[in-house]
């Protein structure tokens, strides 16, 4: 279920130029701010606002932002730390290869 406006993410114009810098750089800041939430900070909506950020920063890789979106959605409504490691490696096959690796990521990590 989600809000009922039409971002489903079915072929919709990108927002912005994706940069997989900006990725990191968003995911980088959810990371800390999750370090620091667990310290007592009240720092969800960073975290999710981030999150949301590397999404639209990823839209030019969509299994990227499709993964990214879920693991938003999953820690937005039930708490799930994002699986920064996978997304991680995502990004750094997006660089060496410029394709896009998620069909060859293993089901589960080790």
């Amino acid at each position: 279920m989600g809000c009922g406006k039409i971002s489903n993410g079915k072929n919709l114009p990108s927002t912005r130029p994706s940069c997989l810098d900006c990725v990191e750089k968003h995911l980088g800041a959810a990371m800390v701010q999750l370090s620091e939430m667990r310290e007592g900070y009240k720092y969800r909506l960073l975290i999710i606002g981030h999150l949301h950020e590397a999404g639209d920063e990823s839209q030019q890789w969509p299994e990227l932002h499709n993964l990214i979106r879920a693991m938003r959605k999953a820690f937005q409504r039930h708490g799930a730390i994002p699986d920064f490691d996978t997304i991680g490696k995502v990004v750094e096959k997006i660089r060496q290869t410029g394709k896009n690796p998620i069909a060859n990521l293993p089901k589960e990590s080790p």
